[in-house]
């Protein structure tokens, strides 16, 4: 039964990508609810679907088979190019420390989907370590792709800060708390601001905020817990 939930989960996700709709026939439903789900993939393997070899290497990179998980999203990928396919298959390459060729496929995978904001934060991280400018590029073009897509913000603020600009740090964390008042993100990142300038007063009402829209995650009250402290300390 877990196994055959599991299978549906897969198939409602990859159902839900656009290029992937109208792949999957009513019989193949049939199947699914008789709980042969998983026998069903397997077997279509010869049909060539582009459907089934991309589930086939979802199972398979969830059993931790990332080598055939790679082989089977190629397969999928050459019958049905897509940006979704398209990160699946570099991110097996990578989890096999493959990283040129991992690289040379998402440059040219950023050319053939520049508008895919998963590939390009995925080249901002990769190319981070050498270039955090260049990484900061990728990672504003996603905020450009999609101006609400709250983890391009938080990713942006942290290469800023790295870099010592700490004025477009800031920028984006009043960009984020327009765009997202709710954000506990966004006050945790206004709270290490004024914690690395060391005013204690002025951190503590964005951590008090961060604590009371997200009280169940750890770091958000730990640092909560330090801002209280160190203003009791005064």
């Amino acid at each position: 039964m877990k196994k055959l939930i599991f299978t549906l989960g897969l198939v409602f996700s990859a159902c839900q990508h656009s290029d992937f709709q109208g792949s999957l026939k009513m019989e193949d439903f049939e199947h699914l609810a008789s709980g042969n789900a998983a026998e069903m993939l397997l077997a279509g393997d010869h049909v060539g679907n582009a459907t089934n070899y991309f589930l086939k290497a979802e199972m398979l990179a969830h059993d931790g088979q990332i080598s055939k998980a790679e082989s089977y999203y190629q397969l999928s990928y050459s019958l049905d190019p897509n940006a979704v396919i398209a990160e699946k298959l570099i991110s097996t390459q990578l989890a096999q420390n493959k990283f040129s060729q991992a690289m040379k496929n998402l440059e040219k995978m950023l050319l053939l989907y520049p508008k895919s904001m998963n590939l390009q934060l995925m080249m901002a991280k990769l190319i981070a370590p050498q270039s955090q400018l260049k990484a900061i590029e990728y990672t504003k073009r996603v905020t450009e792709i999609e101006p609400t897509y709250e983890p391009a913000y938080e990713q942006l603020f942290m290469l800023y800060h790295s870099v010592g600009q700490k004025t477009k740090a800031r920028r984006v964390v009043d960009k984020m708390i327009r765009l997202f008042p709710g954000s506990a993100a966004a006050q945790t990142l206004l709270t290490k601001i004024y914690l690395d300038q060391r005013n204690f007063k002025k951190a503590l009402r964005p951590a008090k905020k961060a604590y009371q829209l997200y009280a169940t995650n750890t770091k958000v009250l730990l640092t909560y817990a330090f801002v209280l402290e160190m203003n009791q300390k005064k």
